[in-house]
């Protein structure tokens, strides 16, 4: 999220006894007996979710505003919440630095020379 950009507010306008809105765009919710809380992440086409461990009322709201706020200060500075899948990190070639070539020498009839890449990954 950049400086200027909207938050988005939440399509979900009615709220169960058991759904609290968070900030307009996020929901702290009961399963069971035990308080969630639901974010959806824009960037990363999925829900953050994460139990709050908590089954008071009160302390699941302290709880999921201070899991938004800190949601919300990782996306400005880049951050991800999900790492990514071995699909993504195969397809970002920038990962992928070539660090040293190394010359492997093998015989069996003859004398031959294999070439190989070795790379680093920079995370």
């Amino acid at each position: 999220m950049q400086l200027g950009e909207v938050l988005m507010v939440s399509k979900k306008k009615r709220f169960s006894d058991d759904e609290i809105p968070v900030f307009n765009d996020g929901c702290i919710y009961k399963r069971g007996d035990y308080w969630h809380f639901r974010l959806w992440l824009r960037d990363e086409n999925k829900y953050a979710r994460k139990s709050l461990g908590t089954t008071n009322r009160a302390k699941a709201i302290e709880r999921g505003e201070a899991f938004y706020l800190e949601l919300r200060a990782n996306q400005q500075i880049g951050k991800k919440y999900f790492s990514l899948t071995a699909k993504e990190g195969v397809l970002k070639k920038s990962f992928l630095q070539p660090a040293f070539t190394a010359t492997l020498f093998f015989q069996e009839r003859k004398n031959s020379a294999l070439k190989v890449n070795c790379f680093l990954v920079v995370i």
